[in-house]
């Protein structure tokens, strides 16, 4: 019991419907009733037309943040831009001239291996490796760029871009700055300094300028072209080198008078090797691949005498290129790394060097590869968006039924995708992708839940209508729609202000658990008035025969929960009757929290349960078992959320002893069949429990389960995930600072093997008995999830040595064979594995070897 409303605390015995001959008249009632409601509410707005309305709203929306070209709008757009070259991954870059009129494009990076060559090598031996001095530190002498600019022109490349901003002097003096402009001098035109655009913000407001190379090199006349890329709202380059000057007016338009206007670095390039190139037609660049996709060559092979005169000049690897300087590695001297597509995402986590990026726009604006959209027209790229939701939305309403239309709208928005993923990967168009799929997805949620919704209503109308046609009860009862089997069945009785045999007045309803209704009800007979908990039972067929075995039934576990009840840690039970063909359990009121809600707290918090409470919790419960197991009952659904930790002394209460839990093999009837039953939770429950033979060891696994699921933080499908493939026995250690002792004492009660488990709460009481007292008298276990004292005593435990009861016959689940009618705890043999459902109840009709 709790008074937590959403804590179920009773199930009721379900059984296979049995047939009926009026089954079919009583589905073509409900049709016909069904039909008289939608005519009778023609002139009332349906529920089911929310659904359209928010699909409408829904497609306003999409469309006005597509024309807005809102920040949202454009991260998920460029999120699935980078998602799209992702997928399609690299392709081939243009690293050799395919054209007269076109030039292959590498990088001569500086590299981490040349950055060594200098600092290492040439250190070791400075006159062996004189060549290497240029680059003994960084910066580098101007001269190392002078060097290689030299060599590659004599090796015949096109043009070389330095991706080097040079706006200072040399620190090594005048004379290594005119070394390279005398070299700039001898090859004019043909060289590509870096500039760069600033942002600084003055006392007279923002400013941008240009950082241009040191004039001593704009005297030889090279090209110049600037650096910048626009950052977009994911984070990454996306857009040309160009489009950062348009950003930046659309910014502040009172910049476009004043900035200082020059080419961008791909553009200088293509003019500096004398290469003409389509106007582009879009603004993207087209990434060819991840990092290291354009060829690169070290630094150092250029300055190195064997490597340049015998591999590079004898191969003629620079012959008819543009070729990059620029850093590709790492170190604490420069971070030219950046996010870009095919950078930063799962399958490409490696950042890519600025160098990089350049090549890559280079080879977009030479090849006429700039991605466009599709509509550049934001007015008419929202107008798009809104057709394309319209017409899923039409598409979906081709079909009435919730389910289906939440699929077609699913199906709808990943064709859409599709499409968009051909046309952007084929035709270098972007279509609007993401918000249409969005909003896609969001309208046919819309429509699964409004569609439920009314088809509930209707249901719930008809069932109204007809709560007196034994034709319509029957009908519901098969089709196992047990929520308007509560409205046939009296729910319009308005039970809350009923009294029960005239004493329990129900003044609230906790909510309905899997297979019943609980109530919290006030005692009129009793001073004060004082409060309890009624569950009703309620079975699915209410035939005479199944009466009277649900009668049965339901006093054998009266009588065995009054045996129980005496105890402090169980609910007492009050009374137990049958009242219009409904029976009750009368039970004592626990007001407390659950140990799941203690458990979720911590969870939330990310504040871990000591070993010291999970101890206290497991000794604590295993006295309440020990009881419970001499008395020859077996809970069968240990879990946290039938754990009450009591308001008023913080004592663990067990709750929900079911009305079948106990009892596995119930009467036979008069034809003769044997009616087995088998109850639990999934992942929660022992091999043999699942297959029908339960015993106390089978408690004993669920409650070690509940303290993994305590020590961990995790639930338990999750545990469920750490099996091991060959032994199936779970691994829990890993992440958990849990003392030998414990850990040995919760593998023994989860194992899967019966022999190896505790057979009795007992036997585990003997081994937990130390680490409780230790906890005790650590003191931080008696300190609840909310920061409570917990008031406990091992002195409390309990010491009843009343005479242990025979063990019941155990139940049969899903294909297995029928259960033994000795009903002994076996191991689990021939078990290979189990599928339950979360606390559900399966029943099964066996007459001799026969099984349906």
């Amino acid at each position: 019991m709790s008074e937590k409303k959403s804590l179920p605390q009773t199930e009721t015995l379900e059984t296979g419907s049995q047939p009926s001959r009026s089954r079919q008249s009583g589905k073509r009632m409900f049709k016909v009733w069904n039909q008289k409601i939608r005519s009778r509410t023609f002139v009332q707005l349906k529920f089911s037309h929310v659904g359209h309305v928010l699909m409408g709203a829904i497609a306003l929306g999409a469309a006005f943040a597509t024309a807005k070209n809102s920040n949202f709008v454009h991260l998920q757009e460029r999120h699935i831009q980078t998602s799209f070259f992702d997928i399609r991954g690299k392709v081939d870059f243009p690293n050799t001239a395919t054209a007269p009129d076109k030039a292959g494009i590498m990088i001569l990076a500086v590299d981490g291996d040349s950055m060594t060559q200098g600092t290492q090598i040439y250190s070791s031996d400075p006159s062996q490796y004189a060549y290497l001095e240029p680059i003994e530190r960084w910066p580098w002498k101007r001269t190392a760029y002078a060097i290689a600019i030299d060599r590659l022109m004599q090796a015949g490349a096109r043009a070389v871009v330095l991706d080097i901003v040079l706006d200072a002097s040399s620190s090594y003096g005048q004379q290594d700055d005119e070394r390279l402009r005398q070299i700039l001098k001898k090859y004019p035109g043909r060289v590509t300094l870096a500039a760069q655009y600033l942002d600084e913000v003055k006392r007279t407001g923002e400013e941008i300028r240009l950082l241009t190379p040191n004039p001593t090199f704009q005297e030889a006349s090279p090209l110049i072209g600037f650096i910048n890329f626009y950052l977009s709202p994911d984070g990454r380059i996306h857009e040309m080198g160009s489009e950062y000057l348009k950003r930046l007016v659309q910014s502040n338009k009172e910049l476009g008078k004043v900035i200082p206007q020059a080419p961008s670095l791909a553009e200088a390039a293509l003019k500096s090797a004398q290469i003409p190139y389509p106007l582009p037609t879009g603004e993207n660049i087209f990434f060819y691949g991840p990092s290291k996709t354009v060829e690169q060559v070290p630094f150092w092979h250029v300055l190195d005498p064997v490597n340049w005169n015998n591999y590079h000049l004898k191969n003629q690897t620079f012959k008819d290129k543009i070729v990059l300087i620029g850093p590709t590695g790492g170190g604490e001297s420069f971070q030219d790394f950046h996010a870009a597509p095919f950078s930063g995402t799962l399958r490409y986590p490696e950042k890519m060097a600025g160098v990089e990026i350049q090549a890559n726009a280079i080879a977009t604006l030479m090849e006429g590869k700039t991605i466009t959209h599709a509509f550049p027209n934001l007015l008419v790229r929202g107008g798009v968006v809104m057709v394309i939701v319209l017409l899923a939305a039409y598409l979906q309403t081709l079909t009435s039924h919730p389910l289906r239309r939440f699929g077609y709208g699913i199906a709808i928005a990943l064709v859409w995708g599709v499409v968009s993923y051909s046309v952007f990967v084929r035709g270098r168009l972007i279509l609007p992708t993401a918000v249409p799929m969005i909003a896609i997805a969001l309208s046919s949620g819309s429509y699964l839940f409004t569609g439920i919704i009314s088809k509930q209503i209707q249901l719930l109308r008809s069932a109204r209508a007809f709560k007196g046609s034994e034709e319509v009860r029957e009908f519901l009862s098969s089709t196992q729609q047990e929520e308007f089997m509560q409205v046939v069945d009296g729910y319009d009785q308005k039970m809350l202000g009923r009294k029960l045999r005239g004493r329990y007045k129900i003044v609230e309803d906790l909510g309905a658990g899997g297979q019943g209704q609980t109530y919290l009800a006030q005692d009129i007979d009793r001073p004060g008035n004082p409060a309890c908990v009624v569950k009703r039972l309620r079975p699915a067929y209410k035939g005479q025969k199944f009466l009277r075995i649900a009668e049965n039934l339901f006093q054998r576990e009266a009588v065995a929960l009054e045996k129980l009840g005496k105890h402090d840690q169980i609910p007492q039970l009050l009374a137990y009757f049958e009242e219009d063909y409904d029976f009750y359990l009368v039970q004592e009121y626990i007001e407390g929290k659950s140990l799941a809600d203690e458990l979720k707290l911590h969870n939330f918090l990310s504040k871990p349960i000591n070993e010291q409470k999970v101890v206290m919790v497991l000794y604590e419960l295993l006295q309440v078992l020990d009881f419970v197991h001499q008395h020859g009952v077996i809970h069968r659904d240990i879990k946290p959320a039938n754990v009450i930790r009591r308001k008023s002394d913080g004592k663990l209460v067990l709750i929900d002893f079911g009305a079948v839990k106990q009892i596995e093999k119930l009467e036979e009837t008069p034809e003769g069949t044997a009616l087995t039953v088998a109850i639990g939770t999934k992942n929660y429950m022992a091999p043999e429990q699942a297959a029908g033979r339960p015993c106390p060891a089978s408690d004993i696994y669920s409650l070690g389960i509940t303290g993994l699921q305590a020590l961990t933080g995790l639930d338990a499908s999750e545990l469920e995930k750490h099996r091991d493939s060959q032994t199936h026995e779970l691994h829990w250690k890993q992440n958990v600072q849990v003392s030998h002792t414990l850990a040995e004492i919760l593998d023994r009660m989860v194992c899967l093997n019966l022999t190896d488990r505790y057979q009795s709460a007992h036997d585990a009481l003997i081994d937990l008995t130390p680490l409780a007292e230790y906890a005790q008298k650590s003191g931080f276990a008696n300190i609840d999830a909310w920061g409570n004292p917990i008031p406990f005593s091992l002195e409390d435990r309990n010491t009843d040595e009343e005479e242990t009861k025979p063990w019941l016959e155990g139940a049969n689940v899903g294909e297995l064979p029928p259960t033994d009618p000795d009903g002994d705890c076996q191991e689990n043999e021939g078990i290979d594995s189990i599928h339950v459902d979360d606390t559900k109840l399966w029943q099964k009709e066996s007459d001799g070897d026969t099984w349906e």
